[in-house]
């Protein structure tokens, strides 16, 4: 046993091991310039950004952030990555580029340094690349004043006024730094062996629909927060297996295939605590549940008393109990109760009297509310999802029932992750009706969801109320404390609009093998970095997955 940095005492990390991971969906692309980081997954392990979530105050450290959730990091849980420090002047901010880091030792790149004008390439493209998520989300012309390299560790970014804090975490905490050599300066490239970055791990193999390799990169830079003396990364490599069926991932788990599965509803927690009682597992409030968003730039849906009868008509006691097993919170968006917003969260029995009926079951208010709207005899309806996520096709089943009762017809149009994507994608959506998807619920509060011009904003929500808080955010975007005042002041309204249909928010469970040490449930630090961190941080004990698995 040794002590840690922030005094606790633990087992002393070891070198070794591949550790094996099971994903649903495999990557679309391998350049975020061909739409955003989420579909391009791999370069999370790869490559690197300006900024990342400080693992030591995380549930392995001293506890103050659960890294549990997709959201811009406040300043006081950001670390340094590339960027080893900066400084903030207005619009302008100034960022010191960390020295000694190399690039993969691949060609043509062969482990050179990285150097600032890495960072002014990378940042350029996807602010430029046409099919680049931040080239429309948050456009140049609009948000950018200028991009330097003035010296060879030094990279200044000056915006428009008052744009900064809108760039602020794309620039830092969400892209990743590239290569000149391997990524086209003006055309996203697809090809998973041009893969190069600063990153613990280097994709070495690709089989489509069946995995991903990655090996150690020996010359990486970072070191252990919590064991300062120690290399990052333990394992020698990581492996991804692509297993969309649920089943197949669960068995894999039970037979140490896989270290790790997240994710896992409440049954199959149930399941695994009688067959496999050796793992080890945390529970956890997921923070992208299945939400519906209307399309409210057109009939039925801009009628608020439409949206409300929708959320009157379900019974949402009824799916927490029996499709949740109890195991969910009624109301879990656009903030959910978790310890980074206990001074934010509005639980469902604080809300206005009206706004509570949104959340409970009221069918013949509903019908009344739909008379009153113009729609007495209900109206035909259809919802996009996509058949690999664990409750899509499930909750919409039960609400197609709940939504019978008043009239109300519901297709469910079960597409392809891909297609599926492609329709919610974007500043203009191609679905027609409803779009079945998630929202970020601890980046919520930062309005991405619900203003004009954000490609999330899956609803096309445009509300003047929403706009003027979003913009009084903006003016004090490093002020978190002010930001969660704005945010706390305009929830009820938000609440009492329906924008989007919020539905019961369920529990998950992570659980993974007892060889896999260094590890306490953590699954992101810092924006935009699902499953990527902890793979850096976790050691691999070799020596009793022998004495447990023969193996």
């Amino acid at each position: 046993m040794v002590r840690n940095s922030v005094g606790k005492m633990v087992e002393k990390p070891k070198y070794g091991g591949v550790f094996i991971e099971a994903i649903t969906v495999e990557p679309l692309h391998f350049d975020e310039a061909s739409l955003y980081i989420h579909t391009a997954g791999s370069l999370k392990l790869t490559n690197e950004d300006l900024q990342m979530g400080d693992w030591a105050k995380g549930p392995s450290g001293t506890g103050e952030v659960s890294w549990l959730y997709h959201m811009a990091t406040p300043a006081k849980w950001a670390a340094g990555c590339l960027a080893e420090s900066w400084e903030i002047d207005g619009d302008t901010a100034t960022f010191h580029i960390r020295k000694g880091v190399h690039w993969h030792n691949k060609p043509p790149v062969n482990g050179r340094e990285l150097t600032a004008e890495d960072v002014l390439y990378s940042l350029k493209r996807v602010w430029t690349i046409p099919t680049s998520y931040t080239a429309f989300a948050y456009p140049w012309d609009t948000h950018i004043e200028s991009m330097e390299a003035p010296d060879k560790y030094t990279f200044v970014l000056k915006c428009k006024p008052g744009k900064l804090g809108l760039v602020w975490a794309m620039a830092t905490d969400h892209h990743r730094i590239v290569p000149h050599e391997l990524y086209p300066e003006d055309k996203a490239t697809r090809e998973w062996e041009n893969t190069c970055g600063t990153g613990a791990f280097m994709l070495v193999d690709y089989v489509a629909s069946s995995a991903m390799v990655f090996e150690k990169n020996p010359n990486y830079w970072g070191k252990d927060p919590l064991h300062p003396d120690n290399q990052l990364p333990y394992v020698d490599g990581v492996k991804w297996l692509v297993i969309p069926d649920l089943s197949t991932r669960m068995a894999a788990l039970r037979t140490a295939r896989i270290d790790m599965l997240s994710g896992i509803t409440w049954e199959n927690a149930v399941n695994l605590k009688k067959t496999n009682p050796e793992l080890q597992s945390f529970k956890w409030l997921t923070g992208d549940f299945t939400t519906l968003f209307y399309r409210l730039d057109r009939e039925p849906y801009s009628d608020v008393r439409v949206r409300r009868a929708l959320a009157m008509a379900i019974d949402n006691e009824a799916i927490a109990r029996d499709l949740y097993g109890g195991e969910a919170v009624i109301l879990g968006a656009p903030i959910p109760p978790i310890p980074e917003f206990s001074d934010l969260y509005i639980p469902v029995d604080k809300v206005d009297p009206e706004t509570r009926k949104l959340f409970e079951y009221h069918p013949d208010e509903a019908k009344q509310l739909l008379a009153e709207a113009g729609y007495p005899n209900g109206f035909k309806t259809e919802a996009i999802c996509y058949a690999a996520h664990p409750y899509h096709v499930d909750l919409l089943s039960i609400i197609k029932d709940y939504w019978a009762k008043i009239g109300v017809d519901l297709k469910i149009d079960i597409k392809e992750y891909g297609v599926w994507t492609s329709m919610g994608a974007g500043v203009t959506k191609t679905y027609q009706h409803i779009f079945a998807c998630h929202i970020t619920t601890p980046n919520a509060f930062r309005f991405v969801h619900e203003t004009p011009g954000k490609t999330v904003n899956y609803g096309l929500i445009d509300d003047p109320k929403i706009n003027e808080a979003y913009a009084k955010t903006i003016e004090d975007w490093y002020d978190y404390d002010k930001q969660v005042e704005i945010y706390k002041e305009l929830l009820p309204y938000s609440l009492s609009m329906c924008f989007y249909q919020q539905l019961p928010t369920p529990y998950v469970y992570t659980y993974w093998q007892p060889w896999v040490k260094g590890y306490n449930g953590e699954y992101m630090a810092g924006y935009a970095n699902q499953g990527c961190d902890h793979q850096r941080h976790l050691w691999y004990d070799q020596e009793l997955k022998q004495e447990l698995t023969g193996r």
